[in-house]
């Protein structure tokens, strides 16, 4: 991930002087706007550019702007996104925004720049490998489809091809804006890098919020594989630790599909990027690990498991 500097400025406003903070009431409410306007200087090298801001010391509430196609041209990439942000008046906050900046950062996906192989010495001899992958988690087994009819189960445990995939997962969440003028929109959920290990990342999520699941299979062109449709997605397998207890019973959840298409990407034309979104809501699961604060520490897994059908 593309991950900018820090903007690092105090907060400033037309009109404000040295005194600042200071007609703010204790006890009310004060709305305020941010408006993320451009980034420019992005190298394109980096793809799907988003913006996200928050307060100094509330990295697990922060705001984001949809992502951007980033065409590598040179040219700036407007956001123009509007966020109404509501606060009680504090002490703390007072003297937040007297010496306190609001953190703003860019982030983005690598795509491998084609000219990348062509700079490098091809007479000097190659070097080890220094990537060190993260030991592999438990794999639970697939959480059991609920709407397949009993004459396709059977057949689920049978392997008659295999293909490399690359699939990637995105939790948004709802935002309700302050101002109703403003349209709804699902923005992405917190995903914290602490350990620095690929595929590794821990979702930072808030119970009984509303949420879009999105999915994105990836493979190389050419293959036999066409997708015509998601038969169902399910959720199952709620716990607190990797490994999974195969004798544990808990419910499943079945998900609302609400979209399932192939995309069309500028950055890799030997590659196929099918994605399919579904609607979810941990509070449906009346599981007690999803229904309270999570202990510091402790991770909570589950299970996603998608049933797709193929072309003949």
């Amino acid at each position: 991930d593309l991950k900018s500097a820090t903007l690092d400025g105090k907060m400033t406003m037309e009109g404000f002087t040295e005194e600042i903070g200071d007609h703010l009431k204790l006890g009310s409410v004060f709305t305020f706007r941010v408006t993320v306007l451009q980034a420019s200087g992005i190298l394109p090298e980096f793809a799907d550019i988003f913006c996200q801001f928050n307060f100094l010391h509330r990295h697990d509430e922060a705001f984001s702007t949809e992502p951007l196609k980033n065409n590598g041209r040179g040219t700036p990439l407007g956001f123009y996104h509007v966020q109404n942000i509501a606060v009680e008046v504090t002490e703390s906050f007072v003297e937040y925004i007297k010496t306190k900046p609001i953190v703003f950062e860019v982030f983005g996906h690598y795509q491998q720049h084609p000219l990348h192989l062509q700079g490098q010495d091809l007479n000097s001899p190659p070097q080890p490998s220094r990537r060190f992958f993260p030991p592999p988690m438990p794999l639970s087994k697939p959480v059991p489809a609920t709407k397949l009819n009993t004459m396709n189960k059977p057949s689920l445990g049978q392997s008659v091809s295999k293909y490399d995939l690359l699939v990637c997962c995105c939790a948004r969440m709802s935002s309700l804006p302050v101002d109703l003028t403003v349209s709804h929109r699902y923005i992405p959920a917190i995903v914290d890098h602490t350990g620095g290990l690929p595929c590794q990342g821990t979702f930072l999520l808030h119970q009984g919020i509303q949420r879009r699941i999105t999915v994105t299979i990836i493979h190389e062109k050419g293959s036999e594989l066409h997708w015509k449709d998601v038969r169902e997605l399910v959720v199952g397998r709620i716990r607190n630790k990797a490994e999974v207890d195969e004798a544990a019973v808990d419910a499943i959840l079945s998900l609302n599909i609400i979209s399932a298409k192939y995309l069309k990407s500028s950055h890799s034309s030997n590659r196929t990027f099918y994605r399919f979104e579904a609607v979810w809501d941990s509070s449906l699961h009346n599981s007690l690990l999803l229904n309270r604060v999570t202990p510091y520490g402790e991770k909570i897994y589950m299970t996603l498991s998608a049933y797709l059908e193929v072309r003949d």
